[in-house]
């Protein structure tokens, strides 16, 4: 706006100084007025600030899809190749028992009298004393820990004598039963028979084929998709 009007002074002081241009002093006047005006209209010029970039948009790389994890990591290599192979055995790993899970399958349990059958979950696996059911809960008893359950006969289907306490359980040949653990991951394991018996089964745990096929299918769809994406 400032040389705007700078260039309309020096327009008016240019013709002024032509009309009066006989009398030296106004004449030097009126080019004193133009030199000034010129000399307001450059800083003006220079005073007006550069024009700003006009910012450009900058694509943002679609986020990369997480990776699940392999999961056969971990799992032993017996078990890894059976899952593999689309088969189901059971394994027998020094005291423990792995069996492959199914909710439509019962798994038979051999208790002994003064001993402890151990059912372990999975690591993210838990379960509580409303999800656990036992058939006869008078003749048997069962511990609930974070990641297992603990299941124990509380009688015997022979008569035993406690060592160190003289102190004698009578037979009892009603010790058999049926159990049902369900867990938050929607599991259900369904023991029957559960009964005292030989040999001791002294700890069991499992495996999932079908969900680790599943998984490991994700994985590799995962993967793919990430080559194609680079």
């Amino acid at each position: 706006m400032t040389h705007y009007i700078a260039y309309g002074a020096i327009a008016i002081s240019f013709l002024l100084g032509i009309y009066w241009r006989n009398s030296q002093m106004v004449y030097l006047a009126m080019m004193g007025i133009v030199l000034g005006g010129a000399l307001i209209a450059f800083a003006g010029c220079a005073s007006q600030p550069p024009p700003q970039p006009v910012p450009v948009a900058v694509a943002t790389p679609a986020p990369k899809p997480p990776i699940p994890d392999d999961p056969y990591v971990g799992l032993p290599a017996d078990v890894a190749d059976a899952i593999r192979n689309n088969q189901s055995p059971s394994f027998h790993h020094g005291i423990t028992w792995i069996w492959p899970y199914s909710p439509d399958l019962q798994y038979p349990l051999y208790c002994q009298p003064l001993h402890v059958t151990e059912i372990r979950l999975q690591p993210d696996e838990t379960t509580d004393r409303h999800n656990v059911q036992l058939g006869d809960s008078t003749r048997w008893g069962i511990l609930i820990g974070a990641h297992d359950v603990k299941l124990f006969p509380r009688g015997t289907n022979v008569a035993i004598t406690v060592p160190g306490s003289q102190q004698t359980i009578p037979a009892d040949p009603n010790m058999t039963t049926n159990m049902v653990i369900t867990t938050n991951r929607g599991h259900q394991y369904v023991f029957n028979p559960v009964k005292i018996g030989k040999p001791l089964t002294q700890a069991v745990s499992f495996y999932y084929g079908d969900e680790v096929r599943t998984q490991y299918a994700a994985r590799q769809a995962a993967l793919k998709q990430e080559a194609q994406v680079q």
